[in-house]
């Protein structure tokens, strides 16, 4: 608030921490911000302006790594994101109210939450195809809870529902369904996320196959 103070604008903790939580904590992305509103005539940061502008989409820039390792790993406990949309329930995702992690009922690590935020990340980094590839690579690696193997099998079953939905797309321009691409990371999320960093490679296996079929057919 001091800092807000200096640049010339009154904020509430409120607004602050919905600030930090914008620009994924980044100090100087803070400080731009709070001069360019000042410099626009604004004398009080609001959360609701904080939430309108369109600062800080860090997301957006992530790499495939990054994305891979928030898929696989729950996040800190002290961690709570601002303004996420709680109203869709993960198990709706799954259709088993059995595949939840612990992590509390609510804040950032309640399933909606992470839904949500999986979700977003899958959306904006426009790499689908490669998402799901790594998905593929490596979610054989992280620890399984049930010894049933029940995760393992419906991890199959996105793979092949995003195969279909990728086909569909190709071969029938039904673009319509590329909405329900980024699905398939957030359920990988809630059934292997762990406290856990997961042990990560870059997807291989599917260029290997694409590249001994071409070898096969010449």
């Amino acid at each position: 608030s001091e800092i807000a103070l200096r640049q010339g604008m009154r904020a509430d903790t409120g607004a602050l921490l919905a600030l930090c939580e914008k620009t994924d904590s980044d100090i100087r992305a803070c400080i731009n911000t709070l001069q360019f509103l000042h410099s626009r005539g604004q004398k009080e940061l609001s959360v609701q302006m904080v939430q309108t502008m369109r600062i800080g989409l860090k997301d957006q820039n992530k790499g495939l790594f990054s994305i891979w390792q928030e898929i696989f790993q729950l996040p800190k406990p002290q961690r709570h994101r601002i303004g996420m949309d709680p109203s869709l329930p993960a198990q709706l995702l799954l259709g088993d109210e059995d595949l939840s992690h612990p992590g509390g009922s609510g804040g950032f690590n309640s399933s909606s939450h992470r839904f949500h935020h999986i979700l977003h990340l899958s959306t904006s980094s426009g790499e689908q195809e490669k998402l799901a590839q790594g998905l593929f690579e490596n979610f054989l690696s992280m620890k399984v809870q049930d010894s049933s193997l029940g995760s393992v099998c419906l991890a199959l079953e996105w793979l092949g529902f995003s195969d279909l939905l990728g086909r569909a797309v190709l071969q029938g321009q039904s673009f319509q369904l590329l909405r329900y691409l980024p699905l398939v990371p957030v359920a990988f999320h809630l059934l292997f996320a762990a406290t856990t960093v997961p042990r990560l490679a870059y997807p291989s296996s599917q260029p290997e196959a694409v590249a001994r079929l071409g070898q096969m057919q010449n």
